[in-house]
C-alpha cells in the first residue's frame, strides 16, 4: 500500500531494485576465489562460472516486480469504486500473481553470503570488532527478520481465505474473528485497505508471542487453511527459538569467558593462600613441606587446565 501511495517509497524501491540488476551484470567481470584461497581473474572462467551457477536466478530477483505492482495495484484501486466492473475477478487475479512472483525478490538474500565473505571493509570491521558482539547482532537481526516473515504470512492467509478487502468482516477468517471479539474504539483496527499498519502491528503481535512460545490465545486460527498454516509456522517457531536460544547462551557463555577464568584463577590462588597459612588441625603446627609441594602440585595442574 505504501508503493501505491507515497511517491517517495515507490521510487526508493524502483533504486533498490535498480541497483540489484546492475549488480546482477557486474559478477560477469568480478573475481572470485577458488576453493583454496586463489583468486581468478581470467574473464572466460568467470563469465562460465556465474552462467552456470547463479546468473538466472540472480536475474530472477531483479525483474520489475515494483513497477508491475505499482501499475497492478493502481488498476485495483480504480476498480474497487466500481464494485460491479467485469474485471474484477482478473484484477483479483492479476494482484495475487504480482504477490505470489514476487516472492522472487528473496533470492536477493543468497547473495548476502558472498557478499560478507568477499568485502574488505565487512572483514575488517568483523578483525576489529567482538566475535561475541557481533554474534549476537547476528542473532537478533536474524530474529527480527523471521518475526516478520511470521507475520506476513500470518496476514496474507486471512486475505486468501477472504478474497478482498471489502470482504475481510464476510467472511470467516482470523481477522474477522479477532475484531468481533478484541477490537476496541481507539485501538488498531485491521479492516479497511488504508489500515495495513494495524493488520501488521497485530499480525506481528501473534508472530512475536508464536516464536517465543508466550501464546495469548486471543489471535486464532478459524478456517481449516488458517489452521494448517498456524501448525506450520508454530512447529518452524519451535525449532527457531531452541536456535536462538541456544546461540544466545553460547554468546553469554563466550562474553564471560574471561572472568570465568580470571575467577578460577583467583580461587586457586586464595586456596593456595590458605594452605601456607592455615595451621594443622592435629599438631597446629605449618602445614608440612611435602604438603605444602603437594598443594602446589595440585595447584599447577589445575592452572594448566585453566589455561
Amino acid at each position: 500500500y505504501s508503493i501505491l501511495v507515497s511517491i517517495p517509497c515507490f521510487v526508493f524501491n524502483v533504486l533498490i531494485n535498480a541497483i540489484f540488476f546492475v549488480d546482477t551484470f557486474l559478477y560477469f567481470f568480478r573475481a572470485y576465489r577458488t576453493k583454496d584461497g586463489q583468486l581468478v581473474f581470467n574473464l572466460r572462467k568467470i563469465q562460465r562460472r556465474y552462467l552456470r551457477g547463479m546468473f538466472i536466478p540472480n536475474l530472477l530477483s531483479v525483474l520489475p516486480f515494483t513497477i508491475w505492482f505499482y501499475v497492478a495495484g493502481t488498476r485495483y484501486m480504480e476498480s474497487l469504486s466500481d464494485q460491479e466492473d467485469a474485471t474484477g475477478q482478473s484484477q483479483d487475479f492479476q494482484n495475487n500473481l504480482v504477490l505470489i512472483v514476487g516472492l522472487l525478490k528473496l533470492i536477493r538474500l543468497v547473495r548476502v553470503k558472498s557478499i560478507m565473505s568477499s568485502s574488505d571493509l565487512i572483514i575488517n570491521f568483523r578483525l576489529r570488532s567482538n566475535s561475541q558482539v557481533l554474534s549476537l547482532f547476528k542473532y537478533i537481526i536474524v530474529l527480527v527478520v523471521i518475526v516478520h516473515w511470521f507475520a506476513c504470512v500470518w496476514c496474507f492467509v486471512a486475505f486468501l481465505e477472504a478474497g478482498d478487502f471489502a470482504q475481510l468482516l464476510a467472511t470467516p477468517n482470523w481477522i474477522n474473528n479477532w475484531y468481533q471479539s478484541s477490537y476496541v474504539e481507539g485501538g488498531p483496527n485491521p479492516i479497511g485497505y488504508t489500515q495495513s499498519i494495524d493488520r501488521y502491528v497485530i499480525s506481528l503481535f501473534w508472530a512475536i508471542q508464536t516464536i517465543t512460545s508466550i501464546g495469548y490465545g486471543n489471535i486464532a486460527p478459524v478456517t481449516v487453511a488458517e489452521w494448517w498454516v498456524g501448525c506450520a509456522l508454530q512447529l518452524m517457531a519451535g525449532v527457531l527459538w531452541a536456535y536462538f536460544i541456544g546461540g544466545l547462551v553460547g554468546v553469554a557463555a563466550g562474553m564471560n569467558a574471561k572472568e570465568d577464568a580470571f575467577n578460577s584463577r583467583t580461587d586457586d590462588a586464595n586456596f593456595l593462600i590458605s594452605y601456607f597459612n592455615e595451621p594443622t588441625v592435629a599438631t597446629c603446627e605449618r602445614a608440612k613441606p611435602s604438603d605444602r609441594m603437594s598443594a602446589i602440585g595440585d595447584l599447577n595442574q589445575s592452572d594448566n587446565l585453566t589455561t
